[in-house]
């Protein structure tokens, strides 16, 4: 009798992981994306050649979490829909080419801009943020420094919720992107 007991609610247990019913089954989130600031008047003067955003190696498809600045860990069933990397990637350009309008270079002897993402973590403290850390360098055509410099950009969490985490993501990386343009620009204008 207690064998039947045992097999029936292994059984049961075990239909819930095969039948994909189960509390395992991973989420996946985006940053929340934040209207694009209004066009710039274009910079057709100005040419760039952006080179794929890297990223720290921790930096995957898993939302990272982090308690001060000691401890990192990962969700295991909260997941972005791409690597962080991709989002910055994809929004630098935007912001660059298109807001900016700034011509892009593929190829020969331009400025080229360097990226990593060094951080894009959850924080927790006295509140939650979402912390974004882009590290950038700019170099002339001969692969001089115009700019180096670190942005971190942080936004606070409002509610103890993934979707509260994903919409702070969007705007701490908006930030970023709009201080790292800014500054490109200006640095690149200096270059000319």
């Amino acid at each position: 009798m207690c064998r039947l007991g045992i097999a029936t609610v292994l059984i049961v247990l075990m239909s819930g992981c095969v039948l994909g019913r189960g509390p395992g089954n991973p989420q996946y989130y985006e940053p929340a994306v934040v209207a694009h600031s209004s066009v710039m008047d274009a910079r057709a003067d100005l040419t760039l050649r952006l080179n794929p955003v890297a990223a720290s190696a921790h930096l995957k498809e898993r939302l990272v979490w982090r308690d001060a600045d000691v401890e990192l860990g990962f969700y295991d069933l909260h997941r972005w829909t791409q690597p962080p990397a991709a989002y910055v990637d994809r929004r630098l350009s935007a912001e660059l080419f298109e807001v900016y309008g700034i011509r892009r270079a593929k190829a020969g002897a331009y400025p080229t801009l360097d990226v990593k993402l060094q951080a894009f973590d959850l924080v927790f403290g006295d509140e939650r943020v979402a912390v974004v850390d882009i590290h950038v360098l700019l170099s002339d055509a001969r692969r001089i420094s115009l700019l180096e410099k670190t942005f971190v950009t942080t936004s606070k969490v409002e509610r103890r919720n993934i979707e509260s985490a994903s919409r702070a993501f969007g705007d701490a990386l908006e930030e970023a992107l709009r201080q790292i343009s800014s500054e490109v620009v200006t640095a690149l204008d200096g270059a000319n």
